[in-house]
C-alpha cells in the first residue's frame, strides 16, 4: 500500500502522468484500508516528507494528487473512534450524524481541501514578486546618501516610510505590482528575519477545511484533529505540531487585520478616492505586534494561509459575505500591502526586543512584590514599546509609574466601595441584611448608649 505514495511522489518530482492501472489501484478501498490500518505512520510520513522537501519537490501539486486519489484520509488519519468523539464544524456545517453521514462529510472536506491548496501557487508567485522587488529597492537604499538616519546608521521609520510610499504611490490600484521596500539599513539584525516555512504552508493551507475540528483526548483535554493528523497521523515532530496549533490559533487574528485593510481600499476606491489607496497603509503597531510576537517568525507563513483563505472565501462568497467589488486580486495586494507595512514599521523581529526595564528593576524601581504583577508591569511596558518604538528607558519607566498609580487609586477606589459595602452590614443601615425591628439586643445596646445626651452623662457621678 505505502507504493502508492512513493509513485505520487516520483510522479510529482519527474513530472510525469501516473497510468490509468496505477489510479486505479490506488483509489482502491481495499489500498486505501491497507494504508490506513497495516502500514505503520512513521513510513507514511516519510514518504509525505519526501513529497513535500528535496530536490525536485512540488508539495502543492503532490498533496492535490493525494487528495485527487482519495489518499488523504488514510494519510491524515482522524482519531480513533472519530465518529463518536470529534466535533465541531468542518466545510460549513456541523460535524454529526450517522457513520455513513461522517464518512461523507470528511470526503467533501478534502475536496474542500483540494481547492484550497490550488490556490497558494498564486499566492506565492504574488509573494515572491515582492520580494524580488524588495531586493531591488534594497540595494537602491544602499546608494541613497540622502536617506534619514539614526544615531547608530540605520534608516529611519519615517525615512523608510516615505521612501516605500512613494513608489507605492506610483501602482495603480488593480495592478499587482507592489511598492518595494526601502529600509533594509534600519534594522539590520531584523531583516528578513522572517520567512515563508514551505512545508508548514503547503500542509496547514491543505488542512484548513479541518481546522474548527477538535476531540477529547485520554486525558479528557481538547485537541485539534489537526494536532492529532500532524503528531500521530503522519509521525511529524512535535514542534510541527506546536507550529501549526499555532498557526491555526492565530488565523482569525490575521484574517481580521487583513479584512480591515482590504475593506478601506475597496471603500476608497468605490468612492472615487484614487489618490489615497496607493499610499501605504497605517496598520495598528499594537495590534499587529502582539500578533508577530504570538507566532513570531511564522507570521510570513501565517499571512500567505489567512491570504488564501480570505481568496477562498471570496471565490464561494459570490458578493454575499464580502462587499462589492472585492476580487481575489483584492486579496493578494492586500496581503503586500500589510507585508510591506509591516517591514516599513520595523516590526519584523519585534518579539526579538527585550524589555527596557527587566524584572528586578521593576520590583526595586516601582517597589513591586515579586509574583505576577511583575509579570503584568512587563507586559504593560511590551505594549508601550510596541507603540513607541523609539522611547527610551526612563520614558519607559515613567509610564509605568503613571500605570502604577493608576492602579493603587483603582485598587484605593475599590476598597472604599467594599468598606461603605461593610460599615452598611455592621451598622444596619440601608444595605444591612438586618430587617427593622429585629436588631439583637447587642445592636439595640449599642444604638441606645449612643444616643444618651450629653447632659446625661454630665449627670452621672464622677468617680
Amino acid at each position: 500500500p505505502l507504493r502508492v505514495l512513493r509513485a505520487v511522489r516520483f510522479s510529482v518530482r519527474y513530472d510525469m502522468d501516473l497510468s490509468e492501472d496505477i489510479r486505479s489501484a490506488a483509489q482502491s478501498p481495499e489500498v486505501h484500508r491497507s494504508l490506513h490500518l497495516k502500514v505503520s505512520r512513521e513510513r507514511v510520513g516519510k514518504e509525505l516528507e519526501g513529497c513535500l522537501t528535496g530536490k525536485g519537490a512540488r508539495p502543492g501539486r503532490a498533496l492535490d494528487l493525494v487528495a485527487q486519489l482519495k489518499l488523504a484520509g488514510s494519510v491524515f488519519t482522524f482519531p480513533p473512534g472519530a465518529d463518536a468523539t470529534v466535533s465541531g464544524r468542518l466545510v460549513g456545517k456541523d460535524y454529526d450524524g450517522c457513520p455513513d453521514d461522517l464518512a461523507q462529510h470528511r470526503e467533501h472536506g478534502w475536496e474542500e481541501a483540494a481547492e484550497t491548496i490550488r490556490i497558494l501557487p498564486r499566492v506565492l508567485e504574488s509573494h515572491n514578486d515582492e520580494l524580488q522587488m524588495e531586493k531591488e529597492a534594497g540595494e537602491d537604499l544602499a546608494c541613497d546618501s540622502t536617506a534619514e538616519t539614526d544615531p547608530a546608521g540605520n534608516v529611519t521609520t519615517d525615512a523608510a516610510r516615505s521612501g516605500i510610499e512613494r513608489v507605492h504611490s506610483s501602482s495603480t490600484v488593480a495592478s499587482s505590482t507592489a511598492g518595494p521596500l526601502l529600509h533594509c539599513h534600519r534594522q539590520k539584525s531584523f531583516s528578513m528575519a522572517s520567512s515563508v516555512d514551505m512545508r508548514l504552508v503547503h500542509l496547514s493551507t491543505f488542512l484548513l477545511p479541518f481546522r474548527e475540528l477538535v476531540f477529547l483526548d485520554k486525558k479528557k483535554r481538547r485537541v485539534t484533529v489537526i494536532s492529532h493528523m500532524i503528531k500521530e497521523g503522519i509521525k511529524f515532530k512535535n514542534r510541527d505540531c506546536l507550529a501549526m496549533d499555532n498557526m491555526m490559533a492565530n488565523l482569525d487574528t490575521m484574517r481580521s487585520i487583513l479584512i480591515k485593510l482590504r475593506q478601506e481600499s475597496v471603500r476608497a476606491r468605490q468612492c472615487g478616492e484614487e489618490g489615497e489607496y496607493p499610499q501605504l497603509p497605517k496598520i495598528c503597531r499594537l495590534e499587529t505586534g502582539m500578533l508577530l510576537r504570538e507566532v513570531r517568525e511564522l507570521w510570513v507563513t501565517l499571512l500567505l494561509q489567512a491570504t488564501v483563505s480570505e481568496m477562498r472565501v471570496i471565490e464561494l462568497s459570490d458578493g454575499r459575505s464580502c462587499p462589492a467589488g472585492t476580487t481575489a486580486d483584492d486579496a493578494l495586494q492586500t496581503a503586500r500591502d500589510f507585508y510591506r507595512a509591516v517591514r516599513a514599521e520595523g516590526l519584523d523581529g519585534c518579539w526579538r526586543n527585550r524589555p527596557l526595564i527587566n524584572g528586578s528593576e521593576i520590583m526595586a524601581q516601582l517597589g513591586v512584590p515579586r509574583g505576577p504583577e511583575v509579570s503584568a508591569y512587563i507586559q504593560e511596558q511590551i505594549e508601550w514599546m510596541l507603540l513607541n518604538p523609539n522611547g527610551s528607558k526612563d520614558e519607559c519607566e515613567l509610564h509605568l509609574r503613571n500605570v502604577k498609580r493608576k492602579r493603587e487609586m483603582e485598587a484605593g477606589k475599590t476598597t472604599d466601595e467594599q468598606n461603605e459595602m461593610n460599615l452598611g452590614v455592621s451598622d444596619g443601615g440601608q444595605f444591612s441584611p438586618v430587617a427593622p425591628g429585629s436588631e439583637s439586643k447587642h445592636l439595640s445596646k449599642r444604638r441606645h448608649v449612643e444616643s444618651m445626651d450629653i447632659s446625661d452623662c454630665d449627670a452621672m457621678p464622677k468617680l
